[in-house]
């Protein structure tokens, strides 16, 4: 009875193999077939009468059309995502429409431990049109400013947290002469737009911003200022402008051009030029 019973089992696991080997034959030769031709003329009515009846059913009540996709603001994509952001910040100055806004663009490390930092580094500027705020526009792009900022400073990078905050467009010099403050990001008002609003803002180009661009973090700058943006204690009547001789500007433009001269911090520099210094 055993081998009777090991006969049958080997027999019957030989059929099913045969049978699947047979299965597999045929769905591979009918695939191929249905693969090199069009759908048979019954597939195809059959696919249009379903769509028919779906569009009907829909349409009598008995079901409800998909809803159509809200915009989603676009992903931040790195590199690809701080270009496009560059090239609508060109386009908006070109154009110079009626209400268009120019602002430069700081950012502020929090630092991890937790000491008074007065650093407030120019990463570059912002441009929207009328319609849209400051806090909006910096608040669209707030990942563009952001990661372009981390990628111009190391500290930035290491940073806790990081705030941004803007100014009147071109007062960088005005700003490191402690003759105007700056404003912080109104995070309420930045993030007050809807998101398909934001993604049509994005997609039309309503808002650029124009990075600050080096190569080495030496060559970049920043401003000392208090927690608020206003200038330091015994700044606050700002620093007078010195006038100079072309024999010494022609001086300090060879200065510039050694970079071990260079001003890291632009109020740094402006006090070197109000005492008379060349750039340190």
């Amino acid at each position: 009875q055993r081998r009777a019973r090991r006969a049958s089992c080997v027999l019957q696991h030989a059929m099913s193999a045969l049978l699947r080997a047979f299965l597999l034959a045929l769905a591979a030769a009918s695939g191929a077939a249905f693969i090199s031709s069009s759908p048979p003329p019954l597939f195809a009515t059959y696919a249009a009468s379903a769509a028919s009846t779906r569009t009907a059913t829909s349409m009598g009540g008995f079901g409800k059309a998909a809803a159509a996709q809200k915009d989603k603001a676009p992903k931040f994509l790195g590199k690809k995502s701080i270009i496009k952001q560059m090239k609508s910040y060109i386009a908006l100055q070109k154009a110079q429409e009626e209400g268009m806004v120019t602002r430069d663009v700081y950012v502020k490390a929090v630092l991890r431990d937790e000491t008074v930092n007065e650093k407030f580094w120019f990463v570059g500027k912002v441009a929207h049109r009328a319609g849209f705020s400051t806090d909006q526009a910096l608040g669209m792009q707030k990942r563009v400013v952001l990661e372009h900022a981390k990628l111009l400073q190391g500290e930035l990078k290491l940073a806790k947290s990081l705030h941004m905050w803007h100014a009147p467009g071109n007062t960088e010099l005005s700003v490191a002469q402690y003759q105007q403050t700056l404003t912080p990001l109104d995070a309420a008002a930045a993030s007050s737009l809807e998101e398909s609003a934001e993604a049509e803002a994005m997609r039309d180009g309503a808002v650029g911003f124009e990075p600050e661009q080096y190569q080495e973090e030496k060559d970049g700058f920043f401003v000392r200022l208090k927690e608020d943006g206003t200038p330091r204690d015994g700044k606050e009547g700002g620093l007078s402008p010195k006038f100079v001789s072309p024999q010494e500007l022609e001086m300090m433009g060879e200065s510039v051009q050694n970079p071990s001269n260079m001003a890291t911090d632009l109020d740094g520099l402006v006090e070197s030029l109000d005492k008379g210094k060349k750039f340190r």
